[in-house]
């Protein structure tokens, strides 16, 4: 009797332990994925020119674009320059030297998860590529071998399953160039151009491996493995479930990916609509 006396706090614990444990999962789940659809501050889409300016708390901050704004920020922008901006009801704001200084009115700040993850991200990509603006130049003169090969991606790249399009860039080389892609012999589509980009069209892709070739007229030739239907990284999985407003998701989704050298190729083809991230992408050497 004393032996079974003994035995049943040890089962009684046992048994508690393993309901807590559930309890706590179940509710840190519960807070995870609530706070995603937070996202209701304002946001910088677009930036117009070089003379904008933020200031915070009496602070001036650099101008970033993709960049969450709080209450009470004062955005400024002179002659000829412009900042578009995307309001907490998805709707946009244009500030320009006409309704210059304009401050961000009252609403709520994003979830502190999505936050934190922006806020690593933009120094991250403030670090890498050392400038907001660009204009699109693709255009490579010199010699005919050195660099020559796609832009900005490396031997293996990963792709989402589904994907029906493909920008590719490169640089380097002697025109006309013969851009292929192919699974083992099987030729998928394939592109001739003068100029240094191409685009591929072609059925949504099935998980796999591809190749993807380029060819110029000096016989030169680079080969990039592509394998679709890889796991998406954890961040971009995270922004992938949020419910920002659709440029600012697509932006942060592509520099998400383009902290892993293998998802470059795919984070090109999320940011056609914003030239300025896609050449600093293009660019961005490790």
């Amino acid at each position: 009797m004393k032996q079974i006396l003994k035995k049943r706090p040890v089962r009684f614990w046992k048994l508690n332990r393993s309901g807590l444990e559930f309890i706590w999962l179940s509710i840190l789940t519960f807070l995870l994925t609530a706070t995603l659809p937070v996202s209701a501050a304002w946001w910088i889409a677009e930036i117009g020119g070089g003379d904008c300016t933020i200031t915070r708390d009496a602070k001036p901050l650099k101008v970033l674009q993709l960049m969450a704004l709080n209450e009470g920020d004062v955005v400024w922008a002179g002659k000829g320059s412009y900042l578009k901006l995307i309001k907490e009801n998805r709707q946009f704001q244009k500030v320009s030297s006409e309704n210059s200084p304009f401050t961000i009115p009252q609403t709520p700040p994003p979830s502190s998860l999505i936050g934190n993850l922006f806020i690593i991200l933009e120094k991250w990509f403030s670090q890498k590529t050392g400038q907001q603006t660009a204009d699109i130049d693709l255009s490579s003169r010199g010699g005919t071998w050195k660099g020559f090969g796609l832009q900005g991606v490396s031997k293996k790249n990963y792709l989402r399953s589904g994907l029906k399009q493909l920008q590719v860039y490169w640089q380097e080389g002697v025109a006309p160039y013969k851009l292929v892609l192919r699974q083992g012999k099987n030729i998928i589509a394939s592109s001739d151009s003068q100029q240094r980009q191409a685009r591929l069209s072609f059925p949504a892709l099935a998980d796999g491996r591809y190749e993807l070739v380029l060819d110029d007229d000096y016989y030169q030739q680079q080969v990039i493995q592509l394998e679709v239907g890889v796991e998406l990284p954890e961040e971009a999985r995270i922004i992938q479930q949020s419910e920002l407003p659709a440029i600012i998701k697509q932006g942060y989704f592509a520099l998400a990916l383009v902290k892993h050298p293998s998802w470059r190729l795919q984070a090109q083809q999320e940011l056609h609509k914003q030239p300025a991230l896609l050449v600093q992408v293009l660019n961005m050497r490790e």
